[in-house]
């Protein structure tokens, strides 16, 4: 990291601390500015009057690592105790809702901090926990590659034949881990799900470089971990992915013919407006990357992440949701994306980054589409 990228850095999270001690954190949540207050919502086990809580001790940016881990070790200590007394499903969604918690206090941390490394951490134990206590149909799963393992759990459908599955592909800084409410949607459609950390992403953040020009390779390797396992129908395998996992998803599936279908919630045609988004953003792509300045950053994505000829290489269907208010993604780039000979388009004219914002449309809308999808396929 160079002088220009720390003083960009540190200006920016002064700046931040400014706007929440002028507006509040909830504020800026309902503004979608920085704190994604509706993706909190709808991804995790938090209601509105838990975030109100929670960013309501939130005076400045120091503040926020605080109230969300307390938060967090509340909801740890309960869940223990109720492990204790013989209540596994209380306790394992109060250990969700502690990586949730964690998850989000690692979201807004200095981006070389100790309590961001601590967040991550306890995200990923907490949510194993929960697996251990909930009777639902989750197991941790692992995809090889190269020569590592890509970490996963396997949510799985219903009944006793192998079900159709889908691949939930993570954002910039999203993991697995947040997905969960989401996947248990498309199971109670039929299908079963694979949420998975790919090259970059959650637990492999700093182990192995995201590359998203190739995506398609570890997209690949997912399949055969799939079909190898026999616990899902390998021939309907579709793909989701949110944010920048939407540009990956399409380049998966222009590329990867045993995916039969493909959602993009939010993503990218270029990322032409990269090098304007917010610095922590940049910085999550950064890391991601695993290159050394955000310049290095800005450079990659601009000469190598392009749909630009890869959608007219798109053979199965496709469907691009978009946000008519997403701040990071114009309406022309994500048209752009969806003019693949395949590809269908929906926008949410008053929609956010992800159309979060309009949760009771956007389920029903990607999971009974890919539903359909899958079985035809």
């Amino acid at each position: 990291m160079n002088e220009h990228d720390l003083h960009e850095i540190e200006r920016y999270y002064q700046s931040l601390s400014t706007l929440i001690r002028l507006h509040g954190a909830e504020h800026m949540g309902r503004q979608y500015v920085v704190v994604r207050l509706a993706r909190m919502e709808v991804t995790g086990p938090l209601d509105y009057s838990d975030l109100q809580r929670i960013l309501g001790r939130v005076p400045d940016l120091r503040s926020w690592w605080d109230s969300w881990s307390r938060e967090a070790r509340d909801a740890e200590a309960l869940a223990r105790r109720l492990a204790g007394k013989g209540d596994p499903i209380s306790a394992g969604d109060l250990f969700h809702r502690a990586s949730a918690c964690y998850h989000w206090g690692a979201y807004l941390a200095r981006f070389d901090s100790d309590e961001r490394a601590e967040g991550k951490s306890h995200r990923v134990r907490c949510y194993r926990e929960a697996v251990d206590m909930w009777s639902e149909r989750i197991e941790p799963f692992v995809v090889p590659y190269r020569d590592t393992q890509l970490p996963g759990y396997l949510h799985l459908a219903r009944g006793d034949e192998p079900a159709p599955c889908v691949i939930m592909v993570d954002g910039a800084d999203s993991v697995k881990e947040e997905y969960h409410n989401w996947a248990r949607q498309f199971v109670r459609r039929g299908m079963s799900v694979l949420t998975l950390d790919g090259p970059g992403q959650g637990e492999m953040l700093g182990r192995l470089p995201m590359r998203p020009e190739a995506w398609e390779e570890p997209m690949g390797a997912a399949v055969d971990a799939l079909a190898e396992s026999g616990r899902v129908d390998a021939d309907r395998i579709g793909i989701w992915g949110s944010s920048m996992g939407g540009f990956l998803v399409l380049r998966a599936a222009a590329f990867e013919p045993r995916l039969r279908a493909a959602v993009s919630s939010g993503g990218f045609y270029d990322f032409r407006d990269f090098r304007f988004w917010a610095v922590t953003t940049q910085l999550n792509v950064m890391e991601d990357l695993g290159v050394d300045s955000l310049s290095e950053a800005r450079d990659y994505i601009e000469e190598r992440c392009s749909l630009e000829g890869v959608v007219d290489r798109i053979s199965v269907p496709y469907l691009v949701i978009h946000g008519a208010r997403d701040e990071l993604v114009s309406i022309p780039e994500a048209k752009q994306m969806a003019a693949g000979p395949t590809g269908e388009f929906v926008n949410f004219e008053d929609g956010l980054h992800t159309g979060t914002n309009h949760n009771a449309t956007l389920v029903p809308l990607m999971c009974d589409w890919m539903a359909r999808k899958l079985a035809d396929a």
